[in-house]
């Protein structure tokens, strides 16, 4: 049977949303990539919550590495990585990945569904905004997997 990560980002303050991904059954772990721009408490079942740009709960962390079925992942809002204009500069985002030594990089903050390779070794998903997309889509959420042969997969499911 696989198993599934459920990859959350950028709710803003959508209380019932963050409501009914707490609630969402069915996941080995649970992740929240930052802005929820509300108390955590209301992700209470999520196993690993990092601190994004807008965040009123100081609590959290701003990167997080954990380890799930032998993959190491790597869990930031994204805001720590950008260059003069605000923007993600995916070039620092590697080489912190690649310090780290991990498989996988887990972001929001640009609102932009990503799920792309950085290196041969290294592969980069953004969920997107639940709430607020800005790439022309609807919101959405992810949902990483992996199966019995260690097989991996990402998805972008939409709201």
């Amino acid at each position: 049977m696989d198993k599934k990560i459920l990859i959350v980002s950028d709710i803003h303050q959508n209380k019932e949303l963050a409501k009914r991904f707490n609630e969402l059954e069915g996941f080995d772990l649970k992740v929240y990539l930052g802005d929820l721009d509300l108390n955590y408490n209301l992700l209470s079942d999520f196993d690993y919550i990092v601190k994004g740009n807008k965040e009123i709960d100081e609590k959290n962390e701003e990167t997080i590495v954990f380890e799930f079925e032998g993959y190491k992942f790597l869990m930031v809002h994204g805001h720590l990585w950008t260059d003069f204009t605000g923007k993600i500069d995916f070039n620092k985002l590697y080489y912190a990945a690649k310090e780290l030594n991990v498989d996988f990089v887990l972001h929001g903050h640009d609102h932009i569904k990503a799920n792309e390779e950085m290196d041969e070794t290294i592969k980069r998903f953004n969920p997107g905004s639940t709430t607020m997309p800005l790439d022309g889509e609807k919101g959405s959420f992810g949902v990483f997997s992996i199966d019995e042969e260690k097989n991996t997969k990402f998805e972008h499911i939409f709201i």
